[in-house]
């Protein structure tokens, strides 16, 4: 029989019912294949910039485009590098750590570092530290909109405003007030020309004034939603360009939370948000003890747009695949989450920053490796049981991989191992060749399986190959032993 091994992460509370995981591929569908879907690998990455090792690592969020050069915030340095991967120190934000808010005009490139606020001009090569000694302390994150930058601080409901075109020049009397719920800021993003204000239980939509007013914007009383930011780092602004046959369309990405319980992931395209999380995330998340360090970043790869989120404190990557809506975890060879703390789209491809080191990558599905580093790629299938609970005896179990694409003397493995238990046990793996260079018939199966209750399969591919599967099949009797 056709054996169901392609799928993503789905974990119920309980494990006997439901225990499926994917870690490192997602799925790709694709009717007219020889077969409907296939597990893909997630694109590697290879070192490209190490701007400077006396810096500490990459900070939270701390890449940024525009225009013909990108910037990079290492420790307390800011840098610019262009298109040759050259790297030029700027300045200095004098804080090394903490999350980056970035936003830019066409001449000035703001920067927030929870601590100050700081005006590079693009023209003149001069940063200046903004004086806000007379707002809110510590400002927490930067958005431009219609021609004025605005800026969230913790601890207040007031989000203040520049001059139109300056972000030098504040006045503290220039602010809005996030008041439909008594509630303090968050954090802020935007799209579709609509300003996010998320507070910690609420969040606000306010759109540009286009009459005489007092203030350039105005609340959309259409959308104010009962559930806020959980993590100011979880907030994505991007654009999905890459479903079939579906409309071009902005969307805004965070982590919420409300005053029923712990978070979702939600995502919104201009009305309502909708939660992109499914029961099995939920779930996961339930079980951190913190979220609030939740960061995510975002890149589309060969036509899938991934959406990474990564919680420090309990040491976990969780992907979502906006193409097919599923979800999948990403994990180092040791089991810790992944090392990417931020990304940009500069020069047609990838550069992602680390979180450990001051280091830029380039992420390519041509990479087969984490910067030099294997990566271990598991997947957890469904588990099968009888409909009439008789034990099962196993006979041949194959699966259908890529095969012959390593040279001789490196022939690549795949690992089986097998569960009676719902995958709460293992036995010991089976070792099988996916065949060297030019075998492309290469069979790879296991056979003589034993008798069990159910069958639950692992598959495990540790070496640096297009390790692609495509299906299972699975040879069983049904015995009353």
């Amino acid at each position: 029989m056709q054996f169901p091994v392609i799928g993503g992460f789905d974990i119920s509370l309980s494990r006997e019912w439901q225990y499926q995981d994917t870690i490192n591929w997602y799925v790709v569908n694709d009717p007219t294949a020889k077969t409907p879907q296939s597990l893909t690998p997630m694109p590697g990455t290879e070192l490209v910039v190490t701007l400077d090792l006396d810096d500490d690592a990459i900070r939270p969020n701390g890449l940024y485009e525009y225009d013909i050069y990108y910037y990079a915030v290492a420790g307390e340095n800011v840098w610019k590098v262009n298109a040759f991967q050259q790297a030029i120190r700027l300045f200095s934000l004098e804080t090394t750590a903490g999350y980056i808010s970035w936003s830019n005009n066409t001449t000035q490139l703001a920067i927030v570092d929870s601590v100050n606020l700081w005006i590079y001009n693009f023209n003149t090569g001069v940063s200046t530290k903004v004086d806000l000694s007379a707002f809110p302390p510590n400002p927490q994150m930067i958005y431009y909109q219609d021609a004025r930058f605005v800026l969230s601080f913790p601890n207040s409901n007031q989000y203040f405003y520049s001059a139109q075109g300056d972000g030098l020049t504040w006045d503290v009397n220039n602010f809005i007030v996030q008041q439909s719920r008594p509630d303090t800021s968050q954090g802020i993003s935007g799209t579709n020309e609509r300003l996010f204000l998320f507070g910690k239980v609420s969040t606000e939509i306010w759109a540009p004034v286009t009459y005489a007013s007092v203030a350039p914007f105005y609340r959309d009383n259409n959308f104010i939603y009962e559930f806020g930011l959980a993590a100011k780092a979880s907030v994505i602004k991007g654009v999905i360009d890459n479903i079939p046959n579906q409309p071009v369309i902005n969307f805004v990405w965070w982590l919420a939370t409300n005053v029923n319980g712990q978070g979702s992931f939600v995502i919104c395209t201009g009305g309502t948000p909708v939660r992109a999380s499914n029961d099995a995330v939920d779930n996961e998340l339930a079980g951190f003890d913190v979220i609030s360090d939740c960061a995510c970043v975002a890149y589309k790869e060969s036509g899938h747009l991934f959406i990474e989120c990564s919680f420090l404190s309990a040491n976990k990557t969780l992907v979502y695949d906006v193409n097919t809506s599923m979800w999948f975890h990403k994990e180092r060879l040791d089991g810790t989450y992944s090392t990417i703390n931020s990304h940009v789209f500069f020069n047609n491809k990838h550069y992602v920053g680390s979180r450990f080191l001051p280091q830029i990558s380039q992420l390519s599905h041509n990479y087969l490796t984490d910067n030099g580093n294997a990566i271990k790629h598991t997947r957890i299938t469904q588990t099968l049981i009888d409909e009439n609970f008789n034990w099962l005896e196993g006979y041949k179990f194959e699966v259908d991989c890529e095969s012959g694409q390593v040279a001789s003397g490196q022939e690549p493995f795949i690992f089986i191992s097998v569960s009676g238990d719902s995958g709460r046990t293992w036995g010991n793996p089976f070792k099988c060749a996916l065949g060297e260079i030019g075998q492309y018939k290469w069979k790879t199966f296991i056979e003589g399986l034993g008798t069990n209750y159910s069958y639950t399969f692992k598959l495990e591919i540790f070496d640096p190959v297009r390790c692609y599967v495509f299906g299972a099949s699975f040879n069983y009797g049904v015995t009353q032993q």
